[in-house]
């Protein structure tokens, strides 16, 4: 039996034991990524065939959980700027609640995360598609377990306002990461609840290899919303913190 066979073996044995959920095995450095059923990641380390059988000779080695911060937009003066509204840039709001919510995560270790501008001056792209095309590019290089992309919403209609979050899919594991963040957002922030929508049709959400959600925070068009993306900012990425920790079972 050559040793892919046995690799092989080994994770239809691990499944069929309700081990794990979803399995990657990387035959160069012979390591096996396990997502197990209360969504911790782990990686099974120095794999090797030994009289026909698989020798795991590192055990288990608990992993962090990448998740990749996009903050939607580039600054002033650059293509895919964002909304504006009561004197407020989108690209300025979702900058800074991305570095809140990038610093939340990497002080647990339970995570490891990571945004699509490190700085307040960094450009992605030269146009509104390569700048999107950036991003997932970024994610799907990292190898993010989950993506999240911060916008503010804007309308036309002044009393428009609340918070809604878009998924690819229904039923699917980015919907289901939604529904936390969403809720925990609507619960700090006292802002309406606009509910989880399928939108296929967005690049960061169609492009992307790993679940991802874009998240519209509150509407910088409306007064009141406004007030609370001007000086609550650390408050909304508290919110995303603590939805993700409802949604991986850690509060």
């Amino acid at each position: 039996m050559n040793f892919f066979k046995k690799v092989l073996l080994l994770l239809i044995s691990l499944f069929c034991c309700n081990f794990f959920v979803e399995a990657k095995y990387n035959p160069n450095s012979k390591i096996i990524n396990l997502l197990l059923k209360n969504k911790n990641l782990f990686k099974i380390n120095n794999i090797k065939s030994k009289k026909n059988r698989i020798v795991c000779h590192k055990g288990l080695t608990k992993l962090a959980i990448k998740i990749f911060i996009d903050q939607g937009h580039n600054p002033t003066g650059f293509p895919n700027t964002g909304a504006q509204g009561n004197n407020l840039f989108e690209q300025n709001i979702t900058y800074n609640v991305g570095k809140y919510l990038e610093s939340l995560l990497n002080k647990d270790p339970r995570f490891e995360s990571k945004v699509s501008r490190p700085t307040e001056s960094t450009v992605l792209g030269t146009s509104n598609s390569t700048s999107l095309m950036a991003r997932v590019n970024d994610a799907n290089s990292w190898g993010a377990n989950y993506f999240i992309s911060i916008h503010v919403n804007a309308s036309t209609n002044p009393n428009a306002n609340g918070t809604e979050c878009y998924v690819y899919s229904d039923n699917s594991k980015g919907y289901y990461f939604a529904i936390p963040i969403l809720n925990s957002i609507v619960e700090e922030l006292k802002t309406k609840n606009n509910g989880v929508r399928i939108r296929p049709s967005l690049y960061v959400l169609r492009k992307t290899n790993m679940p991802s959600v874009l998240v519209e925070l509150a509407y910088i068009s409306n007064y009141a919303d406004s007030l609370k993306l001007k000086n609550d900012q650390y408050k909304f990425a508290v919110a995303i913190y603590n939805g993700i920790l409802d949604y991986f079972k850690f509060r």
